[in-house]
């Protein structure tokens, strides 16, 4: 697998979180400097790096790309590769998550999630909360089954799952719509 530098474009959240995994597991590397930080040092270090947007197109590039001090962008996908690179270094089971802000808003961030304690993980924005994060998702989808390197998951069928309940849940939507039902 070879990957240009800032130019993989993706299509779905899937796609994106594919790639995430691909990322996270093939350029981990990219953040051993760190593996003698404590959690908290690194998770503060990442949340203070500058949040850059990818503009209309979603993009996202490895790690090594992503710390540099002026990376063509600098989101809550590339923001999250650093943490899952650093947590499946420690060998700490995550998974990726997509959610809203808003319980009506469209699925738009991206964030982690560890296994063991369940807590959420969202470095994304310099001037936020506290770690762990105090504000509520919403619409939360699992996008990955759990990552680690002792892990024997496979992420493709948790994918499929996860995109045949999206499906249906758009299929029940459409329904109750046609339907008059909220």
């Amino acid at each position: 697998m070879i990957m240009k530098r800032h130019k993989e474009k993706l299509d779905s959240v899937y796609q994106t979180s594919g790639w995430m995994v691909k990322l996270i597991k093939k350029f981990n590397a990219d953040v051993s400097r760190y593996d003698d930080y404590d959690f908290l040092d690194f998770y503060y270090m990442v949340r203070q790096l500058p949040y850059i947007d990818d503009g209309h197109d979603e993009r996202i590039s490895r790690p090594k790309w992503t710390l540099m001090d002026n990376p063509e962008f600098r989101d809550c996908d590339d923001k999250a590769i650093i943490i899952g690179c650093w947590l499946y270094r420690q060998d700490i089971p995550f998974r990726i998550l997509a959610c809203s802000y808003e319980p009506g808003d469209e699925i738009h961030h991206c964030i982690l999630q560890t296994q063991k304690p369940r807590m959420f993980i969202d470095a994304t924005y310099p001037d936020e909360d506290d770690f762990p994060p105090t504000k509520r998702y919403y619409n939360i989808l699992p996008l990955s089954g759990w990552v680690s390197r002792s892990s024997k998951l496979d992420e493709t069928a948790a994918m499929k799952r996860n995109n045949a309940r999206l499906v249906a849940g758009r299929q029940r939507s459409l329904l109750g719509k046609f339907l008059g039902c909220r």
